[in-house]
């Protein structure tokens, strides 16, 4: 799923994560049953250390597991504790309403969310975006029923 609006618009920190928000309200009873868990790729262009973070607000068992796969298979993930009172990512919602949620990213960029924070100054990094998009796809692949099974009994659901 793509989600929109997660930039924050004004000096409200509940003004972002609008589309990621509206997901988690707007799931049916079904499919809040069958979500395992949520992935959020984001600010994945640029950086020097690959990171898995969480809010610590919800079950860690994803974050666990991708930082395990990650530490397996040469990628290297360290978690950084997303401090954000209502998160920097999308994993926001689904963290706060429950689910296992980590959010793959590269830290530092020192031109985010400046007029340099454009494609120019991200397109010679297409390696960090292969990187990540290839730990996830390598991640995804090598789940098992269990693996399923452990992270969806991890969810604190009402």
């Amino acid at each position: 799923v793509l989600f929109g609006a997660e930039e924050m618009i004004d000096s409200d920190p509940d003004h972002h994560h609008y589309g990621s928000r509206q997901f988690v309200r707007d799931m049916t009873s079904t499919e809040r049953s069958q979500l395992v868990g949520m992935i959020s790729v984001d600010m994945v262009a640029y950086g020097t250390t690959f990171t898995i973070r969480t809010m610590n607000q919800g079950p860690q068992e994803l974050r666990d597991m991708l930082l395990d796969f990650s530490a397996a298979n040469g990628y290297e993930a360290k978690f950084l504790k997303d401090k954000g009172t209502y998160g920097w990512s999308d994993h926001e919602p689904f963290e706060l309403a429950g689910y296992p949620a980590a959010w793959v990213e590269w830290r530092r960029d020192p031109n985010y969310h400046t007029s340099r924070d454009n494609w120019n100054h991200v397109k010679s990094k297409e390696a960090l975006v292969e990187r990540a998009g290839e730990m996830i796809f390598r991640f995804l692949l090598d789940l098992t029923e269990a693996d399923l099974q452990y992270v969806a009994d991890a969810r604190e659901l009402d």
